[in-house]
């Protein structure tokens, strides 16, 4: 199962100046009982300097925008089920004495704490446009940080 809420916030203010915010808020039966929630915030700023006073004198530039953004997403693992023990009869087999059977091993242990992989991102960048809209700029600058990584790792055995 999966539940989100959304909300989003937008603003501008003389052609110049902009904001944009959202959140999410979403639960998942995938994860650990300890952490079926996340939240995901992210916010944008825009700053239109072309429409500035001190900009009129550039007649050449057609437009000229400032950008920033930082936002957090999460990710859902594929499979279901991860954050329970699984086992498989998928590891080899035994012989009971008379006959050879299939034996059954755990793939994965459980974990409660299975939470949201995160991914946060800063932007940072530029629109331009000059000479009546003849040559366009765009420039981008980012960072991403995943964190809480979903990967699957074996399952160690213990021999005794």
């Amino acid at each position: 199962k999966l539940i989100g809420f959304f909300g989003r916030v937008s603003y501008g203010f003389a052609n110049k100046y902009n904001i944009l915010a959202s959140i999410r808020h979403e639960g998942s039966s995938k994860f650990g009982d300890n952490n079926k929630w996340g939240t995901f915030p992210s916010v944008s700023l825009g700053w239109t300097l072309s429409n500035e006073q001190f900009m009129q004198t550039f007649s050449w530039l057609d437009n000229l925008k400032l950008r920033a953004g930082y936002g957090v997403t999460g990710v859902i693992p594929n499979d279901p089920y991860q954050s329970l023990s699984r086992y498989s009869y998928s590891s080899g087999n035994y012989f009971d004495g008379s006959e050879w059977k299939k034996g059954l091993g755990a793939i994965s242990n459980p974990n409660p704490d299975l939470k949201w992989e995160t991914e946060e991102q800063l932007d940072l960048g530029f629109d331009a446009r000059m000479f009546k809209n003849r040559l366009g700029v765009v420039f981008d600058l980012y960072s991403r940080v995943t964190k809480d990584w979903l990967v699957t790792a074996p399952v160690l055995y213990s021999f005794g």
